[in-house]
This record gives C-alpha cells, sequence and structure tokens, in this order.
C-alpha cells in the first residue's frame, strides 16, 4: 500500500471538491479528444505531439486530484497532481511556438527578426529546459515529502527548483511575444527588415523582397480575400489568448510555490480551480476554436491586407 496522509487535510490544506475534479476531467479529456481529432484530421503532427500530451497531463492530474476527493489521504494522487499539472503548460505552450513560426511563414519571413526556423529551435529548446527543471523540481519534491527517515527532507528545495523552471519558462514566453509583437507591427505597417545577402545570393531566409509571401492570387475576389483575413485574424487571437492565458496561470503558479507547501496561496482551493485549472483549460478550448487547421488546410499562397492595397495604388 502506498503512504498516507496523517489527516485528511493533511496533503492539500483543504479535501478537493469532487464536483469541481470531475467537472475538469471531463473538460480536458474532450478538448484533448477534440485536438488530436483535429491534428489527425487536418495531419498537424506537431499539434499531436505537443497540445495532445499536455491535455493528456492535466486530465492525469485532476485524477489525481479526484482520487484525494474521494480518499483524502493516499499519497500517490497528490503526488501524481503535482507532477502534472506542473508539466502540461509547457508542452501547451510548444504549440504555440511552432504556430507563430507558421504565420510568420505564410504571412511574410521578412517582417520577423529571426527566421522561423529558429522559433523552433529556441523556444522549444527553452521550453524544454524548463520541462527538464520543473520536472526535477517535481521529483525532489516527491521524494522529500515520500521520505519517512530522520532527518526528514525539506520539499521546500524541490518547490524551488520548480520555480527556477516556471520562472525561466515566463522568461521564454515574454521573449516570444516580444518578437511576435514585433512581427505583427512590421507586417501590419509593412515595414520589413532589410537584410544582407550573401555573396551566393542566398540568406537563411528564403525571400525577403516586401511582399513575396503575400502574393494576390488574381482570381481572388474582395470579399473571399477579407474571409481569409479574418482567418488569419482569428488565428492570432487565438495565439495571443492562449498565450496570455497560461501566461496567467504561470505567474500564480510562482506566487503559489514561492509560499510554501503550507503557504495561504497553496492551500486556497478556489485560487488552484480558477488561476491554474480554468486558464489551462481556456486555453485549450480557445485553440480548438481558433484552430490553426481551419486555416492551414486552405491552399492559399498569401494574404493581403486593404492597408497594402493603399500603399500600392499611391
Amino acid at each position: 500500500m502506498g503512504l498516507k496522509a496523517s489527516s485528511d487535510t493533511a496533503l492539500y490544506g483543504y479535501v478537493p471538491t469532487e464536483w469541481v475534479c470531475i467537472v475538469f476531467v471531463v473538460v480536458f479529456s474532450l478538448t484533448t479528444i477534440v485536438h488530436l481529432a483535429q491534428a489527425m484530421r487536418y495531419r498537424l503532427t506537431w499539434l499531436a505531439l505537443t497540445i495532445v500530451p499536455g491535455g493528456l497531463l492535466e486530465i492525469l492530474g485532476w485524477s489525481g486530484r479526484l482520487w484525494n476527493a474521494i480518499n483524502p489521504r493516499p499519497l500517490d494522487g497528490y503526488l501524481m497532481q503535482i507532477c502534472c499539472l506542473i508539466l502540461a503548460p509547457a508542452l501547451i505552450m510548444a504549440s504555440n511556438y511552432l504556430i507563430l513560426g507558421l504565420i510568420i511563414n505564410k504571412l511574410g519571413i521578412q517582417y520577423s527578426r529571426i527566421a522561423p526556423k529558429w522559433y523552433t529551435v529556441i523556444f522549444c529548446s527553452g521550453d524544454i529546459i524548463s520541462l527538464i527543471v520543473q520536472a526535477i523540481g517535481g521529483a525532489s519534491a516527491a521524494i522529500a515529502v515520500q521520505d519517512t527517515s530522520l532527518p526528514r527532507k525539506d520539499p521546500e528545495k524541490g518547490a524551488k527548483i520548480m520555480v527556477g523552471g516556471i520562472i525561466f519558462q515566463m522568461f521564454v514566453m515574454v521573449l516570444f511575444t516580444a518578437l511576435g509583437a514585433e512581427f505583427l507591427f512590421r507586417w501590419a505597417t509593412n515595414r520589413p527588415f532589410v537584410r544582407t545577402i550573401s555573396s551566393e545570393g542566398s540568406s537563411d531566409q528564403v525571400d525577403e523582397s516586401p511582399g513575396s509571401a503575400l502574393k494576390q492570387s488574381p482570381e481572388k475576389t474582395a470579399s473571399s480575400e477579407e474571409a481569409e483575413v479574418e482567418r488569419w485574424r482569428l488565428l492570432l487571437i487565438g495565439l495571443a489568448g492562449s498565450t496570455l492565458l497560461i501566461f496567467i496561470r504561470s505567474i500564480y503558479r510562482t506566487i503559489e510555490l514561492l509560499d510554501g507547501w503550507s503557504g495561504p496561496i497553496i492551500s486556497n482551493q478556489q485560487l488552484f480551480n480558477c488561476l491554474d485549472g480554468m486558464m489551462i483549460a481556456l486555453a485549450l478550448i480557445l485553440v480548438n476554436f481558433l484552430h490553426p487547421g481551419l486555416l492551414l488546410r486552405t491552399r492559399t499562397n498569401a494574404v493581403s491586407l486593404g492597408m497594402r492595397k493603399k500603399k500600392s495604388s499611391v
């Protein structure tokens, strides 16, 4: 038999509410199933390898909390939710890094400070590093909690390591947001970067002439162009919204863990439900509705804003 807590409230500072845990297990199960179906439908393997595993970890984490809602004392459920819920958002965020790279490839790499491939290399590498650090912290805390020998190990060390991983993840997210915002500004105002081409006539960017990725098909009508622009806007809203929700959750978890395993923040179930569970659930659902596959499946070569047409006619 696994280790058990000395009292019903010893693990969390409260007993998790059963119906809340059931709701989150159901919600995360449904949105993850939809994400898997969408990844298969639109043949987006990278989503099946990022956002879907993130959803599965959320299901496992909330199943651990449900386990403790039914039986508050088993330590296994508590450790399961610690490890799974701390790691899941990093995997979900990895999909956002890949989505922005695809957007840049479509709208024009000349408006990006770095090549799209570097979004994958830099930000996914940062995500992996944060995952490893958080996993080490979670494992350290789990070992300390399970240790029954004397002197007892301090789980606070593991918490601090996890905080380090979360803070690093937040730094990566801020850098990602800054580069993404700069790209969108340059794209919207048609201000491409001027780059130096190598002697062979090539660079790490495929084509950097202004508007090269935004060539207008002659058969496009104004209405079809407006519809396409609207799809891009929705995709960008989904990307920005899910990133913001995950960032809010990261701020909360940083403050929570810095406050300690027995602090008032980590012992507040309502805060956890709203600022962790709800934030991640909304992020996943938002991408369900504003899914990149809805746009990427269309075989269009470009998107052109009305402002570009006005500029070209001047």
